[in-house]
């Protein structure tokens, strides 16, 4: 189900230019569904669009980075935070693709959406149901 939404957003957005287009992979809001689940599906995304020969930046290599540069900005006591633009600038993120996890009765709806974030724009959406297991 996964790599099938990520081949849709991929199709309905224009072509990115893998060599200077990453993307980032941000945290998928959770509406009645387990955290540990939207984590795998977070996961299963960034895989399913490395898959595709794009350049992911998953959550936890977010996490990681953030972590480094957390250790540098201590070790300099300079005490200043970047905001999420200097962050998504600083990854040279030009494409986010953002997603929401709910349940519905039986089933999960994941829903995507790919954002230009140099054009503040939606390139593409796509949404799939699938029964919990």
């Amino acid at each position: 189900m996964i790599a099938a939404l990520v081949l849709t957003l991929a199709a309905a957005a224009p072509p990115a230019d893998a060599a200077t287009d990453r993307v980032l992979v941000v945290a998928f809001r959770a509406e009645g569904v387990e955290a540990r689940l939207v984590e795998a599906l977070e996961r299963d995304v960034a895989e399913a669009a490395a898959a595709l020969d794009v350049d992911i930046l998953s959550r936890q290599d977010v996490a990681a980075l953030l972590d480094v540069d957390a250790a540098r900005q201590a070790m300099s006591c300079t005490g200043e935070s970047a905001g999420l633009a200097d962050i998504a600038g600083g990854l040279g993120a030009r494409r986010v693709i953002a997603g929401v996890a709910s349940r519905l009765g039986d089933e999960v709806e994941v829903a995507l959406t790919l954002l230009d974030t140099h054009g503040a724009a939606v390139l593409a959406r796509a949404s799939a149901r699938a029964p919990v297991q």
